[in-house]
């Protein structure tokens, strides 16, 4: 592990995607949204984590809860299915989703 080499700093000249004019400290790794919040707080915050997401950097764990309303929100609007991709990675139900949501919009 310690033979691998660091990852890449962001890119600064690469704007951070945001649905909101939001404080820097809302997307901080300490402060994931409850899993009851606003649903459009819970879509800029992952939507955030997902565009920074790296094997070998620290991501905060989604909650079974969040990942389930996100999907629902996905379910509405197939088109937000990419930018979420890697918040969805690691769990089954969230895998068939994706696949079934892939299926639904090619036939």
């Amino acid at each position: 592990m310690l033979r691998l080499p660091a990852p890449a700093p962001p890119n600064p000249l690469v704007p951070q995607t945001s649905l909101y004019n939001r404080d820097e400290k809302f997307y901080s790794k300490s402060n994931v949204p409850k899993d009851n919040a606003p649903i459009d707080e819970l879509l800029d915050y992952w939507l955030r984590q997902n565009n920074s997401a790296q094997d070998l950097r620290y991501m905060p764990e989604i909650s079974d809860q969040a990942r389930s309303r996100i999907m629902k929100e996905i379910s509405k609007k197939p088109a937000l299915l990419t930018s979420y991709l890697n918040v969805l990675k690691g769990d089954a139900k969230a895998a068939d989703f994706v696949k079934d949501s892939i299926k639904k919009n090619v036939e």
